[in-house]
């Protein structure tokens, strides 16, 4: 089967004016390639992963990423 396995840091960054909401930020590293993505909200983190899970359909069960464990 094809795999993506990436490690997924999120972090909140506060603002010094305490009347701002705080940020959450999010950042995917692959584990294979070393490759890190950095997302400044949830929505581009789901866009990113609908992208890669959609070119995989695309690609075929045995092509895409080549990522096969």
């Amino acid at each position: 089967p094809l795999r993506f396995v990436y490690l997924w840091t999120m972090w909140c960054e506060r603002p010094a004016d305490a009347h701002q909401a705080a940020l959450w930020r999010f950042s995917l590293k692959d584990v294979h390639t070393g490759e890190r993505r950095g997302f400044a909200d949830l929505a581009a983190l789901v866009a990113f992963l609908r992208a890669q899970m959609a070119d995989a359909d695309a690609a075929g069960p045995d092509e895409g990423s080549g990522r096969t464990n």
